[in-house]
């Protein structure tokens, strides 16, 4: 299976599509659900920062942890596209289209995940983004140049406006790095979802072997701040509940997580730093 996908592609990828709808699970949480959750301040989790001397109960939420593992087949190539919209404010349902299908079961992880966080409000409210990249990646390189370095998402100036909260980062190679507080590194397994808070600090490691490696690169964002309104929005994000087009597209997600090429499978949080999830 060869799959070339960019931002120019989805933007014409308009057929079909998937529907992840929520609307089940949020009827079962109570109305103070996620009232204990913490927003994330200006603050870094990790390295030099103050949060280190002062705890915060924002700790809980933004330490980094696995929380699901997965392989993928063979096959994949010419993956590269930024964020793109998949849930967009005031909607109870994530929507991809149908050449993303095998990004399906850590999209539909993550969403799930942030909705049980979140409760019912925030998670209506809040939009979420999907950007991934499949290639090769070269000995003594990073996938991503631009990230090669130790950074935050709120701290590091415009470049992820609008405010972020919490990021899902799923790899098959070459494991996103942490900094921990004794200023070790520290990263999941391969093959990882690892859900973290956007002021930890981290880094997109090098290829520190003598051979190319392929990696698979996939965050999926929470922003309950604002809307990313510069960027493309998946087809169905907007689609209408109940509607023959949205249950139609509702099945089809069903169909596809019980066969997709992603075999995802849960787990209960691991922290990753050492540190209590």
């Amino acid at each position: 299976m060869n799959i070339v996908i960019s931002d120019k592609s989805l933007r014409s990828d308009t057929d079909n599509g998937f529907v992840l709808d929520f609307g089940a699970e949020m009827k079962r949480l109570s109305p103070n659900h996620g009232a204990d959750y913490v927003l994330p301040a200006r603050l870094s989790l990790v390295g030099d920062s103050r949060a280190w001397q002062k705890p915060s109960p924002r700790d809980r939420f933004a330490a980094p942890v696995s929380i699901g593992s997965f392989s993928m087949a063979d096959g994949l190539e010419g993956v590269k596209f930024g964020q793109y919209i998949i849930k967009a404010i005031g909607k109870n349902h994530a929507a991809l289209p149908s050449s993303l299908a095998f990004l399906l079961p850590v999209v539909d992880r993550a969403c799930r995940d942030a909705l049980n966080l979140y409760g019912e409000e925030r998670f209506t409210r809040s939009s979420v983004t999907l950007a991934a990249r499949h290639q090769i990646v070269a000995p003594e390189t990073a996938q991503r140049p631009e990230a090669g370095g130790w950074h935050d998402h709120r701290e590091d100036g415009e470049r992820h406006k609008p405010d972020v909260d919490l990021i899902y980062c799923f790899t098959t190679a070459m494991s996103t790095e942490f900094l921990a507080k004794d200023g070790t590194v520290k990263a999941a397994a391969p093959g990882s979802l690892a859900r973290f808070g956007a002021e930890a600090v981290h880094r997109s490691p090098v290829n520190d072997t003598a051979s190319p490696l392929t990696r698979l690169w996939g965050v999926v964002v929470t922003h309950p701040y604002a809307r990313p309104t510069n960027q493309e929005t998946a087809p169905l994000a907007y689609a209408v509940p109940g509607s023959d087009r949205f249950l139609a597209a509702v099945a089809r997600a069903r169909a596809s997580l019980q066969n997709n090429i992603m075999r995802f499978t849960p787990h209960e949080a691991i922290p990753i730093l050492g540190l209590a999830a």
